[in-house]
């Protein structure tokens, strides 16, 4: 016959203190080895809200009546390409600043229009994707594609100041509809060569 032993007190202590002293470790050093850890995360979802309604509001828009939702978006290959190369924060911080690895993804929707706004905002709480969405019914302007992208280019000249020549147009496109036709512009930092 063989008998359990329970253990003794003394030994039940020992496994209360090294639990304890294991929970304590696991809280305190989470935020350091944690796969968000090296995002550099500044700014949390409910800031990323306010600040994506502070913008929408600074362009004349009210989104009283909208829906609002927030969720932290990855680009995974970007994500994994900086931690296999183990690259230094001021490394990270050179590449992110052009291309974000995480962003807080904020869409405002107007449920009974079916408009949205949609923004991505940095870790740092950056503007830096601003889209308003409208049914194809609603009605605007038919510009051409030439004067669209004159309008846009100074709309963005004023609001950020860019230089040009920095940039190049990689992506112009046009969806004509009954009311309005729409244009979707995309530029891509040009290139230092050595």
């Amino acid at each position: 016959m063989t008998t359990h032993r329970n253990g003794s007190s003394s030994e039940k202590w020992i496994l209360l203190i090294l639990a304890l002293i294991g929970g304590i470790s696991f809280f305190l050093l989470f935020s350091k080895v944690s796969p968000t850890a090296k995002l550099d995360l500044q700014t949390n979802r409910s800031e990323s809200l306010k600040i994506a309604a502070d913008y929408i509001q600074s362009q004349g828009f009210q989104i009283d009546a909208y829906s609002k939702y927030s969720s932290l978006y990855i680009k995974n290959l970007e994500e994994s390409f900086l931690q296999a190369r183990q690259v230094s924060k001021d490394e990270r911080d050179a590449f992110e600043k052009f291309c974000p690895v995480a962003a807080w993804d904020v869409i405002y929707r107007h449920n009974e229009r079916n408009e949205r706004f949609r923004l991505l905002i940095s870790p740092y709480g950056d503007v830096f994707h601003f889209q308003r969405v409208l049914p194809s019914y609603i009605p605007g302007a038919n510009l051409s594609q030439d004067d669209a992208l004159t309008k846009f280019r100074g709309f963005l000249e004023n609001l950020w100041n860019i230089n040009w020549e920095e940039y190049e147009l990689i992506d112009a496109q046009s969806v004509s509809y009954e009311s309005r036709t729409d244009h979707n512009f995309k530029w891509e930092r040009k290139r230092r060569r050595n």
